[in-house]
């Protein structure tokens, strides 16, 4: 667990000191060396790596994925090389949004969030056809804050075709909350808040899909599985609470001191929403990750407003917060610890079998 630790500690450090290229470069460098080449760790490369070797016979929906995989095989690429690769893609595909908005102290913090809320999950546990998805949605919002809409479509179908979790950017262009007054941003938050906590969500929701078991079933699966039960009021709620309330109350203050604000504001609000939906139907969990990094950027701008002693008091609590999220996630399964890099395995040449990497984190991990 350590070595998690000490990633988000070190994010922590360099959201203090003034930027040095050669230092962040080594840091940077070393957290995709971290995230991107994670061997015998995380759950999903299992059945990726066997239908890999396989190849996909039939997959009528995300289509995407199975014609990416299958190509790469046919040329010969090992699973694992195909795995870095476009575990790279997405990694570099976060750095950029990223860096295009913040930098120095300011990258720093939004990757010290990003590692504990949403990066270690994605690489290391690794939903790989949804991270891949990720990576190409953050191609596409370029072309959406342009207001380019057939481009962004024509990326948003490529997104779906990886993952349907990405449907979610389908309506994006049509909710636009950065024109609303706080009054009314608070009013669809906290009724939409109140709604789901009476359940009438589910209820609408069973109510369509009676008819239709087979779907039926697959929404409400997670709803019995340990990993995805949780409630609206959550740790989570409160940190996105102050993340609303903190927007809207210096809004004006974000917009006349970022480009683009308005952008980042009409994401992060449509985050906030998906949020709450994701704890009421557990299966639409992965859906707030694709604006995932608007809210944290929206936190650094936050931050920005503050005096010097308020700015620390806040990083110092979000690097507690970040620790807290850290430790929940890592020994709530076993496919975090013990960490492994394939970097020695290749260096020495050492080819492990399937059966000995698959099972490694089973039998040697404390968190089963």
């Amino acid at each position: 667990m350590i070595a998690y630790l000490i990633v988000v500690f070190l994010f922590f450090l360099l959201s203090l000191i003034k930027e040095n290229r050669v230092f962040f470069f080594f840091s940077f460098l070393l957290v995709y060396l971290f995230l991107c080449y994670g061997y015998m760790c995380g759950s999903d490369w299992r059945i990726y790596e066997e239908e890999y070797y396989a190849h996909f016979k039939m997959r009528l929906v995300e289509p995407g994925y199975m014609m990416l995989s299958n190509f790469f095989a046919d040329l010969g690429v090992g699973f694992w090389p195909f795995h870095i690769i476009f575990k790279s893609f997405s990694f570099f595909s976060y750095y950029y949004i990223f860096r295009n908005r913040v930098s120095g102290q300011g990258l720093a913090f939004v990757w010290m969030l990003f590692l504990c809320s949403f990066g270690f999950y994605l690489f290391i546990d690794c939903p790989f056809r949804n991270l891949i998805a990720m990576g190409i949605a953050i191609l596409a919002f370029k072309f959406l804050e342009q207001q380019k809409y057939i481009l962004y479509y024509g990326f948003v179908i490529l997104v779906c075709s990886f993952h349907l979790s990405g449907s979610i950017l389908l309506v994006l262009p049509i909710m636009n909350f950065k024109k609303m007054s706080n009054k009314t941003l608070y009013l669809i938050y906290f009724t939409f808040l109140f709604l789901l906590l009476v359940h009438v969500d589910k209820l609408v929701l069973k109510a369509i899909l009676a008819p239709f078991p087979y779907i039926y079933d697959r929404i409400f699966f997670y709803e019995d599985t340990s990993m995805f039960q949780g409630s609206v009021l959550s740790v989570g709620l409160v940190l996105r609470l102050i993340c609303l309330f903190f927007m809207l109350q210096y809004r004006n203050w974000i917009h006349r001191h970022y480009d683009s604000s308005g952008f980042v504001f009409n994401m992060c609000y449509a985050y906030l929403l998906f949020s709450l939906l994701s704890y009421s139907i557990p299966i639409t969990f992965r859906m707030p990750f694709f604006l995932a990094p608007f809210y944290l950027l929206m936190m650094f701008f936050i931050l920005q407003r503050f005096s010097f002693l308020n700015k620390c008091v806040f990083k110092v609590f979000y690097l507690l917060v970040a620790f807290l999220i850290t430790i929940k996630t890592i020994t709530e399964r076993p496919y975090y610890v013990p960490y492994t890099n394939i970097i020695p395995y290749a260096i020495e040449g050492t080819e492990l079998d399937y059966d000995y990497r698959s099972n490694y984190n089973f039998k040697h991990s404390p968190y089963k």
